[in-house]
């Protein structure tokens, strides 16, 4: 007789290789929103978990890359995920 964690350690598993488990969770999860594309200074710092002086210097640095919209330097999300992905946040 199997321990009632191992037993939902297999039920587990079993439902993570579900593909209608999967279907249905993908039409639950909510579409991004166009406004969530792009971040300013305090939402890309918030986002990489960085001082706002670190994200200023970073991209005056051309480590993050940004555009200006107005006075204000804006971030796309998913160049920030990118410049995770390639280490170019590193020290």
């Amino acid at each position: 007789m199997s321990s009632p964690i191992s037993q939902l350690a297999a039920a587990i598993a079993a439902a993570l290789d579900d593909p209608e488990l999967g279907a249905a969770v993908r039409r639950l999860r909510p579409e991004p929103r166009a406004q969530d594309a792009t971040l300013d200074v305090a939402g890309a710092a918030a986002f990489l978990h960085l001082p706002l002086v670190t994200i200023r210097q970073y991209a005056r640095e051309g480590r993050l890359p940004r555009f200006k919209a107005g006075r204000q330097w804006v971030f796309f999300r998913d160049d920030l995920e990118r410049a995770l992905r390639t280490h170019r946040l590193g020290a």
